[in-house]
């Protein structure tokens, strides 16, 4: 249920124009899921 709000921030991170940390994001994400 967290995941849901941690990517709304980050989308509005990307609005700024951070493509970048988005993906960083997304990949962290993935990783913290259980992606070990």
């Amino acid at each position: 249920m967290t995941d849901k709000p941690r990517s709304a921030n980050r989308n509005g991170k990307l609005d700024k124009g951070m493509g970048a940390d988005f993906l960083v994001g997304q990949v962290t994400g993935f990783v913290t899921r259980g992606g070990r």
